[in-house]
């Protein structure tokens, strides 16, 4: 060639056959360009050729984009391959032609973190182990495998320790989850936690609500049960004999109260002995309670009877200071003849009584013996200052000031004690009197009670020439009393003058007895 040059129009023209052009920027085959590292289509590319299309990356990644956004990538990973799908929550699914239908054979679902979901079940030709979470690290509720039937997940299989399996029937599901052989149902358990067994291998008996469960060695029924789950009231667990007959019955109520009843009217419910030759506790059908007693009776309704061994009964109690070795604790006992309330500790005995929320100690009997009881009714009382020149008529002593009243029966209003209860009331006065006149007739102490009034007397004028200072006058006596009955006390003087006072220091007591 005269001119070996390349002009730029040369290039701009469309050129059947380059051969050596040196290096070049840009190349564009019809709507094919090649750029850089880049080589770009407007429309589809289809990489047609005789061999195999072999894609070589020595940066061990191949990705795939859409517009420039990455959403699948294939990594040489240490001689091994990584297929990544790296936006967030992005599944990768396994998409096939299932007899010209597009179906979803697998889908790993990124979101629960690379769950595996089959379309059509799996195949596997060796084991399939599933793991939830460390032996080490906490335990997790999480099931490892799911069975579901048309989207709704029937049963979960859960590991929620280290040492449990658990199957979990799912509630909206509504099934019952069997246990079978050879076909033929031999355990069921439905979704509201009910027992369902076979029956001489029959695996449903009865209504939807009533189940029947037997326990079989070899041939021979041992024990059959009958299991109604319908109705809390009917329902539960009901043991039967062969003939049909109905024993007692564990079921529950409204109150979620746990059960156990006969079933007959009139039938007991009792625990046996080992040996089956004695009832060691029993309940009738009137609710009376025997312990190593199969009749319990009393004269009083609802009674807990205790049969003991010979002469002899008791209950013991017993706490953590106690301990429970023979000897120790309190003993609530009976011999042949009499009833013991035995304190086996260094202590007391005592007794509490209302009011009710707040009973209060009525009774104490301490480790030497002595007896208390800080409710019994008792008091003395006197006058809160000199009863001046007593009028010589009928006049009531004005007892006022308790110097105690251990249960508050003492009115200071009116000066009179109030019996609490019917009973025995010793009742004592002493008066401490002064400035007698001895020209009075006499001195009389009338003790008005509500049943009938006692007397005291006595003649001023016996006492010699002048007007004694002073004079002592006592009485002591037990009277009946019934409850709200009351007593109080009246001097007397008849003739003289009003000069006589009680010195504030005369006294008066109460207590019940008997």
């Amino acid at each position: 060639m005269a001119n070996t040059k390349v002009k730029a129009e040369q290039l701009e023209a469309a050129q059947t056959n380059i051969t050596s052009l040196g290096t070049l920027t840009s190349l564009t085959v019809d709507d094919i360009t090649i750029n850089g590292s880049t080589i770009s289509d407007g429309a589809d590319l289809t990489l047609d050729v005789a061999g195999d299309i072999i894609l070589d990356a020595d940066g061990g990644n191949i990705y795939f984009k859409d517009g420039g956004t990455e959403f699948l990538e294939f990594e040489q990973d240490s001689g091994g391959c990584t297929i990544r799908v790296d936006a967030s929550n992005t599944d990768l699914k396994f998409v096939g032609n299932d007899g010209g239908s597009a179906i979803t054979a697998l889908t790993l679902d990124m979101s629960d973190a690379g769950g595996a979901i089959f379309n059509a079940g799996g195949s596997f030709g060796g084991q399939v182990t599933a793991t939830r979470f460390d032996a080490a690290t906490a335990s997790t509720t999480d099931p490892v495998l799911q069975l579901t039937d048309t989207g709704v997940i029937d049963y979960d299989f859960t590991f929620p320790d280290t040492g449990t399996i658990q199957i979990g029937v799912s509630a909206s599901s509504n099934k019952e989850l069997k246990l079978v052989n050879a076909g033929s149902g031999m355990f069921g358990l439905n979704v509201a936690g009910h027992t369902l067994p076979a029956v001489n291998n029959t695996y449903s008996l009865g209504s939807s609500s009533l189940r029947y469960y037997q326990v079989w060695a070899g041939t021979n029924m041992i024990s059959p049960t009958y299991i109604a789950t319908g109705n809390v009231v009917t329902g539960g667990y009901q043991l039967t004999n062969t003939g049909g007959d109905g024993k007692p019955a564990l079921t529950s109520d409204a109150n979620n109260w746990t059960i156990i009843r006969p079933i007959i009217s009139g039938a007991d419910v009792a625990v046996n002995n080992f040996a089956n030759t004695a009832n060691l506790f029993t309940i009738t059908d009137e609710g009376n309670v025997g312990l190593n007693e199969n009749t319990p009776t009393s004269y009083y309704s609802k009674t807990f009877q205790i049969n003991g061994s010979g002469n002899t009964s008791a209950i013991k109690l017993t706490n953590t200071s106690t301990g429970n070795e023979n000897g120790r604790g309190m003993d609530i006992a009976s011999d042949t003849t009499n009833l013991r309330i035995v304190n086996r500790e260094v202590g007391g005995i005592e007794l509490y009584t209302g009011p009710v929320g707040s009973p209060a100690l009525g009774f104490s009997l301490d480790t030497n013996g002595h007896v208390r009881m800080p409710k019994q009714s008792c008091a003395m009382v006197q006058l809160s200052t000199n009863q001046q020149n007593m009028a010589a008529t009928v006049v009531t002593i004005q007892f006022n000031t308790p110097r105690f009243d251990q249960n508050s029966d003492f009115n200071t209003s009116n000066y009179k004690f109030v019996a609490p209860t019917t009973g025995k009331y010793l009742v004592t006065v002493n008066l401490y009197m002064n400035n007698i006149d001895n020209a009075a007739a006499y001195y009389q102490l009338y003790i008005a009670s509500s049943n009938r009034t006692f007397y005291t007397i006595f003649d001023p004028s016996g006492l010699g020439d002048g007007d004694p200072s002073y004079w002592d006058m006592s009485w002591a006596n037990v009277i009946d009393m019934d409850e709200s009955d009351d007593v109080y006390f009246q001097l007397v003087q008849s003739g003289g003058a009003a000069q006589q006072n009680l010195d504030q220091h005369s006294t008066a007591s109460f207590a019940l007895i008997a």
